[in-house]
């Protein structure tokens, strides 16, 4: 079951795409600074989806993950100092 999550989380989203496409088929034109495109809205719209949630994707990792992973090495850091012995163990 654990394999078919991301088949049965795509799915819906594909349909949602589908029917974006097909309410959104009147085309539109985007002026860029160096040049212009010519595409349908639902297009224009499903990019700048994407383009959004990329860059929450990023923002996500630059403020919460990665200051979580520096905090762990620091935390595995020190316990390594006051016990060589022995070592975190991270649950599964």
């Amino acid at each position: 079951m654990k394999h078919w999550f991301p088949v049965l989380l795509a799915l819906p989203l594909i349909g949602l795409a589908f029917v974006l496409g097909a309410f959104n088929a009147e085309p539109v034109s985007l002026d860029l600074v160096l040049f212009q495109l010519h595409w349908p809205l639902g297009v224009v719209l499903m990019m700048a989806l994407g383009l959004g949630m990329l860059l929450m994707a990023v923002v996500l990792y630059l403020v919460r993950i990665l200051p979580l992973q520096y905090q762990l090495r620091r935390c595995q850091r020190a316990q390594k100092a006051s016990d060589p012995g022995r070592e975190l163990q991270l649950g599964d």
